[in-house]
């Protein structure tokens, strides 16, 4: 699939339906014309921190307050491009690569000091080994794991050192080749 057809059906999923990217698309459209009618490019939402944000940085920011409603919109925007394109990526994968991609964000509803995530799938794998055929993907249970770079209890702050200055330091999430990995035995017990 091209990229233009990819994101014409995204925009069709974000005008047409409620939830987190229905209200981010609405924020950007509101922000656009604002800025288009001369009134100034500048992004602040008090919910965030005291800061004028980059409309990206502000948009991720209120994308991962609740991992469990990214989550959900990422799986019905994926439910939607199936629809409309005729596709027929299979519900586990998709659900568990979200799950993952979601597990690999710092979010502000998840602040313990290590991330850690069983993947059905050997998703470290698929996106650092280059094999990248979703059709050879066979299940293969993996523990993965990450240090939290920002558990910060203050919202503002953590708004501040997730993204603000956490950009450039990589604070935001933990690129797939970072991961500790575990291979479950066979007996239970896991092997490094």
């Amino acid at each position: 699939m091209k990229y233009i057809e990819f994101y014409e059906v995204f925009l069709e999923y974000c005008r047409s339906t409620q939830g987190l990217f229905n209200r981010e698309y609405g924020i950007l459209m509101d922000y656009m014309d604002t800025g288009y009618a001369g009134k100034g490019w500048d992004h602040y939402d008090p919910n965030l921190a005291p800061i004028f944000w980059p409309i990206e940085e502000a948009t991720w920011l209120r994308c991962v307050q609740d991992s469990g409603l990214l989550k959900r919109d990422i799986l019905n925007s994926t439910a939607f491009l199936n629809k409309h394109k005729g596709l027929t990526l299979e519900a586990d994968i998709l659900e568990d690569l979200v799950n993952f991609q979601v597990f690999l964000l710092s979010t502000m509803d998840r602040k313990e000091p290590v991330k850690i995530f069983t993947a059905k799938f050997p998703w470290k794998d698929f996106l650092v080994g280059g094999e990248r055929d979703l059709g050879r993907l066979t299940r293969d249970r993996r523990d993965y794991s990450w240090k939290n770079k920002v558990t910060l209890a203050d919202k503002a702050e953590w708004c501040y050192r997730a993204i603000w200055v956490g950009r450039n330091q990589g604070n935001y999430k933990c690129h797939p080749e970072f991961l500790l990995e575990e291979v479950p035995t066979s007996a239970g017990k896991s092997a490094a």
